[in-house]
């Protein structure tokens, strides 16, 4: 931590703002306290078999602090994969004033014993593929053992990530890290290199979680640039070699760099 990441982190700073991937935060309102992810029509399922499948975000406008934003949410699409279902949830965030959007992340969850009810689908979001040449941009990120912990405070309560016991119920030996945290992590690398002066660049995300991350491992990330608005990343773990992420964003690259 430097005075330079004080914009996203001390609130008496000169030009205080949020990073626009904690919309994300929003869409997530801790569902573990408000009754879970229960709908009319959807089977009821055991929270410790959802994982996180893959997420989009879309900025209209740049969070403003002060303001009071409200999330609506709608399901739009459950998908039959066998042995499991995927559930697509849309969060539209707007301005409690003004009723403004300013983002929408869609979420697909992936929901283990709860298949076989047919219906295949619609939604399908189209990433790009992985460059086959040499990364334009490689870093390592150390993940602090606590991580899980801290990253719980915002708001995300979910206790696969913090009690031993639950984590076993989801078929995972120990706690595994929250994706979205690794995928901030991911993010806020990509800032550092990519487009340090302004955060604000970021208009669209795309992530795919294909592994899970334990806390106190270490992320190696690699990134290429895509003719001038796009950026495509992996994220793996350096200790088991295994692709926990991939992504990309899509930027206004007034100030990009390689």
């Amino acid at each position: 931590m430097n005075e330079k990441h004080f914009q996203f982190t001390y609130e008496q700073a000169a030009n205080f703002k949020a990073f626009p991937t904690f919309y994300h935060t929003f869409a997530h309102q801790n569902p573990w306290r408000m009754g879970g992810y229960l709908s009319p029509g959807l089977p009821a399922f055991d929270p410790m078999k959802l994982l996180h499948g893959e997420e989009t975000l879309e900025v209209f406008k740049p969070l403003t602090p002060g303001s009071t934003f409200i999330v609506k949410q709608d399901i739009l699409d459950m998908q039959d994969k066998g042995s499991a279902a995927i559930l697509v949830v849309a969060a539209k965030i707007y301005d409690k004033v003004t009723n403004e959007i300013f983002a929408q992340v869609n979420t697909s969850f992936f929901i283990r014993g709860i298949g076989g009810f047919g219906h295949k689908g619609t939604y399908k979001i189209k990433f790009p593929a992985t460059p086959k040449r040499s990364p334009d941009y490689e870093t390592t990120v150390n993940i602090k053992k606590n991580a899980a912990f801290i990253y719980r405070l915002s708001s995300d309560t979910n206790p696969l990530h913090v009690d031993p016991e639950e984590s076993k119920r989801g078929g995972f030996s120990v706690p595994i890290l929250h994706g979205l945290c690794t995928y901030g992590m991911t993010i806020g690398a990509l800032q550092q290199h990519f487009y340090y002066d302004n955060v604000d660049e970021i208009k669209h995300t795309g992530v795919r979680f294909t592994s899970h991350v334990y806390p106190g491992e270490t992320l190696i990330i690699h990134a290429w640039q895509e003719g001038n608005d796009t950026i495509i990343y992996q994220t793996s773990t350096k200790e088991r070699g295994k692709v926990v992420l991939k992504g990309y964003l899509k930027m206004e690259f007034k100030n990009a760099k390689l």
